[in-house]
């Protein structure tokens, strides 16, 4: 549910915050005030699209954030699948910021975020449901999927997408077999181009770095020989210096035997300066013997840089490194056996795909049957909440429309769905969407949120004057079947009506004020004697009375017992 809501140069709002309670919030004001401000405040941390006019005037941006506390585990699951994780409270902070040139930021406890993923997370926590609310249940899109929702059943609907993915699977591959013979011989010509010039070339990993390695060598090839002559003849030779690492060490360990033999340390050295001198003619002849890795011919380069060359080109033709030619070359390989052997491969497709097929239609035929209970269960049960709300004669019919063909079978399944309403005796059943009268459909989306919408994890249910186009006993009923979802569901009803008004756990008064320059509008939560006033206004209009008063806290009373009554009767159930 929403803890709080943080809004900053939104329209007229320059900077507002609002604490939200559990259970039923009401939102009245005069017309104009401001009420649809906070609906798109609140649409814009749903990651819905917004126009540069939201943004107040004269600022250079707009800014909302909201504190989300008290979610179930279904949504954080949900929430870790998108890579969203809660707070060490288990809260969740959404913010979203807009600029006048059209950038958005968007920050999820306090990391950046994206638009996708803010659109792809909210709706598990927030819904918005207006009048004319057509992105939503008056979607004929969204009819089988919010059918499986009643349903409940997960298990037939991933039983039939992991058989679906099979089958196309398959289907691709069959596919992918049948090309004419004039392609087909094209087809093969190339590939074995491919294989042949690729294998010609005889690479191996690693082999363009290794030769760029022997290139550096062989162009310092003069400095390492000197280097190395040098090197020896200061260990072992002493041609040049007149006297050798070796011989001198050797020497010292003559000179020393004599003293050696009646001094002991003297002795030790001696045998130190032995193994010194071993260790010297090793090093100088692992040295001389490095001198033949530095010696090559002026066509042994040659040989590197054509080799290097061929490489090269094959890296062009082919874009890639050595590994990733060696890789096509086996993908050609693949390509060219399946082509050769087409005939066979098919052979075996075909009957992978017929018995896939056949698991296929089994699983649909088992998921059709779970949607034609479901359907006839959500009819009776919207049949009924549209009689509670004055609307007994109204008739719902989830029609379903099932292919025969596989061919015809999507993702969803082998059911196109569609929610048809007949609102009078007589009229024929039509969509949804071409319900005529406001008030008409104001109750029947109000019905089916009750139903669909009961068992879902979204914590809180916005509504923006979805009471439009009702009054009287149809408000009162409207208004008791939302306080009854606000036993599950936080509640945001932005409303005109006192019907509703009365039902609020918590009232909010939107106000617009201006001092000649600048209009501003402020929320303000109501205490009971203001609730009163606020009431007494609804009702009677501006001039409020002791008369309008005292009915005011009547009409409140007999909503606190109204509320009451719905409570105990919630728990009996």
């Amino acid at each position: 549910m929403i803890d709080s809501i943080h809004i900053e140069n939104v329209a007229l709002i320059d900077s507002l915050d609002i604490s939200f309670s559990s259970g039923m919030n009401v939102l009245t004001g005069e017309t104009g005030a401001g009420k649809s401000i906070i609906i798109d405040a609140i649409n814009m941390l749903l990651g819905g699209r917004t126009q540069r006019d939201l943004i107040r005037t004269g600022k250079k941006s707009a800014f909302v954030s909201a504190l989300i506390c008290a979610l179930p585990e279904s949504v954080e699951e949900r929430l870790g699948e998108a890579g969203v994780r809660l707070d060490d409270e288990g809260q969740l902070l959404v913010e979203r910021e807009i600029f006048q040139d059209g950038k958005n930021t968007v920050r999820i406890n306090s990391r950046p975020a994206t638009l996708s993923v803010l659109k792809s997370v909210m709706p598990y926590i927030i819904n918005i449901h207006g009048q004319h609310d057509a992105s939503s249940l008056l979607d004929e899109k969204r009819h089988l999927s919010l059918l499986d929702m009643f349903s409940k059943d997960k298990t037939a609907s991933a039983e039939y997408s992991e058989a679906y993915k099979k089958y196309r699977t398959l289907l691709k591959e069959f596919g992918a077999l049948d090309m004419d013979e004039r392609e087909k011989a094209r087809r093969v010509d190339y590939l074995r181009f491919c294989i042949d010039e690729i294998e010609a070339a005889d690479l191996t990993p690693g082999e363009d770095e290794q030769l760029a390695a022997q290139k550096r060598k062989f162009s310092n090839a003069k400095k390492f020989v000197s280097a190395i002559e040098a090197a020896h003849d200061l260990l072992y030779g002493g041609e040049k210096n007149g006297i050798s690492a070796y011989n001198a060490a050797y020497e010292a360990k003559n000179e020393l035997s004599l003293p050696a033999r009646d001094d002991e340390e003297i002795e030790e050295y001696v045998k130190r300066l032995d193994s010194v001198c071993l260790e010297l003619e090793d090093i100088a002849m692992s040295v001389a013997a490095k001198k033949d890795e530095f010696e090559f011919s002026d066509e042994d380069i040659d040989d590197i840089i054509a080799r290097q060359d061929e490489i090269s080109r094959l890296k062009r033709k082919y874009t890639g490194s050595i590994e990733d030619i060696l890789a096509f070359l086996e993908q050609c390989k693949g390509e060219l056996d399946d082509i050769v052997f087409a005939d066979v491969k098919r052979e075996r497709l075909k009957g992978e795909l017929s018995k896939a097929e056949g698991e296929l239609v089994k699983k649909a035929k088992k998921l059709s049957a779970l949607r034609r209970d479901a359907a006839a269960l959500l009819e009776v049960e919207i049949t009924k909440k549209l009689s509670y709300l004055d609307m007994a004669k109204v008739r719902f019919k989830v029609d379903i429309k099932t292919e025969d063909d596989a061919g015809g079978f999507g993702p969803g399944g082998a059911d196109a769905v569609e929610f048809l309403i007949s609102p009078n005796p007589g009229e024929a059943l039509k969509p949804l969407a071409r319900i005529a009268s406001g008030g008409e459909l104001s109750r029947i989306m109000l019905a089916m949120i009750s139903v669909l919408f009961e068992s879902e994890p979204t914590g809180t249910l916005v509504f923006d004057e979805i009471d439009a186009g009702i009054s009287g006993r149809a408000a009162v009923k409207v208004a008791n079947a939302l306080y009854e979802i606000s036993g599950l569901k936080q509640i945001l009803c932005v409303t005109h009506l006192s019907q509703l008004a009365l039902m609020a756990d918590s009232h909010y008064y939107i106000e617009k004020t201006t001092d000649g320059k600048t209009t501003s509008t402020s929320v303000k939560n109501l205490s009971p004697s203001e609730r009163s006033r606020e009431i007494a206004r609804i009702t009677g209009g501006d001039k409020i009375t002791e008369l309008s008063l005292v009915n005011a806290d009547e009409m409140l009373k007999m909503a606190e017992q109204t509320k009451a009554d719905i409570r105990k009767t919630k728990t009996k159930k």
